[in-house]
């Protein structure tokens, strides 16, 4: 993929249809709220991201690789903050 072997947050495909259940394949089994949508131009196509955040306990089991708030930033690429800066109650719009 276009991102392959970078960090990401969770999420699904990139495609022009809108999945019919947006939480499908969500990691664990929480309260998931919308928090809004990011935006970010690549050189051959914008891409529209529905951004949604849940709250787990400390020691839920979830797969993926899970970072503090901070190193994740860091290790993300410019779409991806945008993505988890919107999730932690930034803006989004960097």
């Amino acid at each position: 993929g276009l991102l392959g072997g970078m960090m990401m947050p969770p999420g699904s495909a990139w495609t022009d249809d809108k999945p019919a259940d947006p939480l499908d394949g969500a990691p664990g089994s929480f309260n998931w709220e919308r928090v809004g949508e990011v935006r970010h131009v690549f050189t051959h196509f914008a891409l529209k991201l529905d951004v949604y955040r849940a709250e787990a306990p400390a020691r839920a089991k979830v797969e993926g690789e899970w970072l503090a708030s901070a190193d994740a930033l860091a290790a993300l690429p410019t779409v991806g903050r945008k993505a988890v800066a919107l999730a932690i109650g930034g803006s989004g719009k960097r």
